[in-house]
């Protein structure tokens, strides 16, 4: 129940003559826990917004309520930037202990649901940032709409100009075609909220990529972003000057780290290559190449012809439960061989003709999906 004017100057003047303040007597009202039950306290909780809103309408308390409100804003997001950049968030990356595990381990849909978790008010907070206007975003989903549709009129337009013969139609086709109607009528459906989806996953990433900007600027050992798109960029050969530019905006870690991450992974897979090698279950499989290094001004030193020679080899583990048992038949093989002159005659094998080669595998005259053994 509101109080009237006389009863409001009436409390008023009772909090005076105690020589007490409205705001002093609502700070002891609060922090003494024996008025915590009071029935004239618990409605506060459901008026919070009013209170704080009254606050800084009120002329005389809004810069303070401002100030406050920003200082504590400010700290707790930097509570939660300190919670993403703990180790036990599992973003420490170091270059010089780079692994494929932690590559493959990598995932920025799962980033973003873990940042969510540890810091939901900075995302919440970035996300609102990155898509402001939200007016304008609906602008822009509504003219992918109409693009969308003006084409696919297009299309049916088209559609219809094309001469087709329905004598040929089976029942078979006449499913297929109502089948697809359906697929459409579900399209047309979730057309509308496909541009929405795929909005908030553009903002997401863009999201993702802010927080790890500010992780990586608190805690230069936080670089999980930085780190992938660093390999990444050395796997697309882009020049230092634009990796060193990257690097001190934040996006990307040093020229230097990189260096450090690959020699890591090329170590890495050299233990795996002599791992493999040493179980005498691999193929050895070598490619010979040749590669025309392209000079645009050739010189005395480097001559225009720079053609040159390079075997490529690769190890392939044997899969399907191959064992060393499986492999071991060279002697059945020789003594099968037709280079054997102590072999028997009984058991050296007759030569197969290259064109039977192509009848091994006869094909089936009715396959299920009408398929050839080449398909």
């Amino acid at each position: 129940m509101l109080l009237t004017l006389e009863q409001q100057l009436h409390l008023l003047n009772v909090l005076g003559d105690f020589g007490s303040s409205l705001a002093e007597f609502f700070i002891v009202v609060l922090q003494n826990t024996a008025f915590s039950h009071h029935t004239a306290i618990l409605p506060l909780g459901d008026d919070t917004p009013a209170v704080l809103n009254a606050l800084f309408t009120y002329g005389a308390s809004h810069a303070f309520a401002v100030c406050w409100a920003h200082e504590y804003i400010e700290n707790r997001y930097a509570e939660q930037i300190l919670k993403l950049t703990s180790k036990e968030a599992g973003w420490h990356f170091g270059a010089n202990h780079a692994s494929i595990e932690k590559l493959e381990a990598f995932d920025l849909a799962a980033m973003s649901r873990k940042m969510h978790h540890r810091a939901p008010d900075v995302c919440r907070m970035v996300g609102r940032l990155l898509s402001a206007d939200l007016k304008a975003n609906e602008g822009r989903d509504a003219r992918r709409r109409a693009r969308e549709v003006k084409a696919k009129e297009n299309r049916e337009q088209r559609a219809a100009r094309m001469d087709v013969d329905e004598s040929d139609d089976s029942d078979d086709s006449a499913m297929y075609w109502d089948g697809l109607e359906d697929l459409e009528n579900v399209t047309n459906a979730l057309a509308e909220d496909r541009h929405t989806i795929l909005r908030k996953r553009v903002i997401m990433i863009r999201q993702v990529t802010c927080l790890s900007l500010m992780m990586q600027s608190t805690n230069q050992h936080c670089n999980a972003l930085q780190s992938m798109v660093g390999l990444y960029l050395h796997t697309c050969h882009v020049p230092q000057a634009s990796l060193d530019l990257l690097a001190h905006m934040g996006c990307s870690i040093s020229t230097l780290s990189i260096n450090n991450a690959i020699t890591s992974l090329s170590n890495e897979s050299s233990e795996v290559i002599k791992r493999i090698g040493r179980m005498l279950l691999a193929s050895y499989i070598y490619d010979n190449l040749d590669a025309d290094l392209k000079i645009s001004v050739p010189t005395v030193e480097k001559p225009q012809n720079m053609l040159i020679h390079i075997t490529a080899g690769m190890l392939v583990p044997l899969e399907h439960g191959v064992t060393l048992a499986d492999l071991d038949c060279s002697a059945q093989l020789w003594n099968k061989s037709r280079l054997n002159s102590n072999a028997l005659p009984s058991d050296v094998l007759a030569g197969i003709d290259f064109y039977r080669l192509t009848t091994i595998h006869a094909e089936h005259e009715e396959h299920e999906l009408g398929l050839l053994r080449h398909e």
